[in-house]
C-alpha cells in the first residue's frame, strides 16, 4: 500500500512543480527579478509556496532549462541575462527602398546589440483584410513577449488611423513599449505617449522650397496625392512657410497620381506652376516621366523636386534633386531610443529630429545660356575728357558730355553676338561725326546681370571698361 500511494504522489508532485515554476518564470519575464542579480534561494521558495524541497529544486530545473536562471559555484542561482527580441512593424519593406535601408540598420544594430528581431511587413490594399493583419502582427508580437517594438505608421489608406491605433492598443496593453519612426499616429501638431524618431520634415520641406526660390522658381506647386501620411503634410507645411516668407502666399496643390497624366495636365494649365514639390522620389520619377510625354522640358519649364534621395534619384534623366534620408542614422537611432525606453520605461515621450540634408541635382539646376546669346560689353571713348556713369540699368544707363545727351533703350530680349557688333559700330561711327564732340558712346547688353556700375575714362585710341556688378539674378530681376 505504501509504495502504491508514493506512485500515486508522484505526478502531483510533478503538477505542483509546474505550477511552481509557470508562476517564477512568469516573473522573470515580467521584471520582477532583475537580469544579473540572485534569485530566491530554494529555502525562500519552499516557505513562499509551502511545498518540499524536491519540489522547489524540480521548479529551478525548470527554469534552468528554460535559460531564465543559472548557477555560480559558490555563489547561489542568479536571473539569467536573456536574449531581449525586438519587433519591427515596418509597412512596404518588400517594394520600397527606404523602409528596406531601415531594416537593414535594424538589423545591423541587434546583431552588434546580441538581440534578436522580429518583423512583420502586412497592410495590402484590401483596407478589411489590411486591419485584420495588423492586428494579427501586433498580437504576435505581444504573445512572443518581445522586449519592445519599433513601428511605422501607415498611410495612403483610408483605415490608416484606425488600423494605428489598433496596433498602439494591443502593444500597450501588453506593456510592450514602442517607438514610432518616419511619423507619428496622431495628426500635427498633436503628440502621441509613445517616443518619435525621424527627420525634421518641416525644415526639410523649408530647405527645399528656400532652393527653389534660389534658382528663380516663382510659382511653386505640392503634387498631392490621396490618403497621403503624416510626414508628408508636416513638410509640404515646411514649403509653404518658406513661400509665406518670400512670397507672401503659400505654394499652389495639384491634387493627382503622378502618373495620371491627365489630372498633371490639368493642374499645370490652372496653376501654371515653374516647380513641383513631391512627397518622395517614387512619385517624383513618376511625374517626370508624365511631364516628358506631355512636352514640359524638366527643368527649363518645371521643375522638380522629391524626399527620400533612394538610387532611383540619380538614376532619373535629368538627375532628382531631393531630401536625403538618413536611413542607417535614423534605425541607429530609433534602436536606441526603444532601449532606453525598456530600461527606463517612466520617461517622458521623447521626440528625436535628425538633420536632412539637400541633394541637388539637376531637376532643378538651369542650365548656362548658350554661346550665341552670352553677354557682351562694349564702350567707345573720345579724346574730350573722362565720364562717369551709374545707373541702375544698363540698358538704360545715361551717358553724359560735352554737348549731346544719349539713351540706349533697354534691351528687352537677348542679342546675338553679330547683331551686337553691328550696333556698335553704328555707335561708333555716328560718335566720330559729331561736331560737337560727343564725349561718351557706349553699348552694353547684358545676358542675365544687371550692370551696376560703368566707369570710362579718357582715351583717343584705347577704349576700356571698369566694370562692377551683382551677379546670381535673372535680368531685371534685382536692383543694382
Amino acid at each position: 500500500m505504501g509504495p502504491r500511494s508514493k506512485k500515486e504522489a508522484l505526478p502531483e508532485d510533478v503538477r505542483l512543480s509546474g505550477k511552481i515554476a509557470k508562476a517564477l518564470c512568469d516573473e522573470i519575464r515580467a521584471g520582477t527579478y532583475g537580469e544579473g542579480l540572485p534569485f530566491p534561494s530554494l529555502t525562500r521558495i519552499m516557505e513562499r509556496f509551502s511545498i518540499s524541497r524536491p519540489s522547489a529544486a524540480k521548479s529551478v530545473a525548470e527554469l534552468k532549462r528554460l535559460g531564465l536562471v543559472e548557477t555560480r559555484r559558490g555563489s547561489g542561482t542568479y536571473v539569467a541575462k536573456r536574449r531581449r527580441t525586438i519587433g519591427v512593424a515596418i509597412p512596404g519593406t518588400a517594394d520600397s527602398e527606404f523602409f528596406q535601408a531601415i531594416m537593414d540598420g535594424l538589423v545591423f544594430n541587434c546583431q552588434k546589440s546580441g538581440m534578436d528581431l522580429i518583423a512583420g511587413d502586412v497592410f495590402p490594399k484590401d483596407h478589411a483584410l489590411s486591419a485584420r493583419e495588423a492586428e494579427r502582427l501586433a498580437s504576435h508580437l505581444a504573445e512572443r513577449k518581445v522586449s519592445g517594438v519599433i513601428m511605422q505608421p501607415i498611410g495612403f489608406n483610408a483605415e490608416a488611423a484606425k488600423i494605428n491605433r489598433a496596433i498602439a492598443r494591443i502593444l500597450s496593453d501588453a506593456k510592450i513599449p514602442v517607438v514610432l519612426i518616419d511619423n507619428d499616429i496622431v495628426p500635427s501638431p498633436n503628440r502621441s505617449r509613445h517616443d518619435l524618431v525621424a527627420i525634421n520634415n518641416f525644415d526639410a520641406g523649408r530647405r527645399v522650397a528656400t532652393h527653389l526660390l534660389s534658382v528663380g522658381a516663382k510659382r511653386v506647386a505640392c503634387l498631392l496625392r490621396r490618403l497621403s501620411a503624416e510626414s508628408v503634410w508636416t513638410r509640404y507645411a515646411g514649403v509653404d512657410d518658406a513661400l509665406m516668407r518670400t512670397k507672401g502666399r503659400p505654394a499652389f496643390r495639384i491634387e493627382a497620381e503622378p502618373d495620371d497624366a491627365k489630372a498633371v495636365a490639368a493642374g499645370l494649365k490652372k496653376h501654371r506652376p515653374d516647380a513641383i514639390v513631391c512627397s518622395n522620389d517614387i512619385a517624383a520619377a513618376k511625374l517626370m516621366e508624365t511631364l516628358k510625354s506631355l512636352n514640359v522640358r524638366i527643368p527649363e519649364d518645371v521643375m522638380v523636386a522629391g524626399f527620400d534621395d533612394v538610387k532611383l534619384a540619380a538614376e532619373c534623366n535629368p538627375g532628382l534633386t531631393t531630401i536625403h534620408q538618413p536611413c542607417f542614422e535614423l534605425a541607429s537611432a530609433a534602436f536606441q531610443t526603444l532601449i532606453g525606453r525598456i530600461e527606463n520605461p517612466d520617461l517622458p515621450p521623447r521626440e528625436i529630429l535628425l538633420d536632412a540634408p539637400l541633394v541637388v541635382r539637376n531637376s532643378t539646376k538651369l542650365p548656362p545660356p548658350p554661346p550665341e546669346t552670352r553677354r557682351i560689353r562694349r564702350q567707345c571713348v573720345d579724346e574730350h575728357g573722362a565720364a562717369r556713369v551709374s545707373e541702375r540699368r544698363a540698358g538704360g544707363a545715361r551717358f553724359h558730355g560735352a554737348g549731346r545727351l544719349a539713351r540706349l533703350r533697354r534691351a528687352d530680349r537677348l542679342e546675338t553676338g553679330k547683331k551686337a557688333e553691328s550696333r556698335l559700330r553704328h555707335i561708333e561711327r555716328h560718335a566720330s561725326n559729331d561736331s560737337l564732340g560727343w564725349s561718351v558712346a557706349a553699348f552694353v547688353i547684358s545676358a542675365y546681370i544687371p550692370v551696376k556700375r560703368i566707369q570710362a575714362f579718357q582715351g583717343t585710341q584705347d577704349r576700356c571698361l571698369s566694370a562692377s556688378w551683382r551677379c546670381g539674378a535673372p535680368w531685371g530681376s534685382s536692383r543694382a
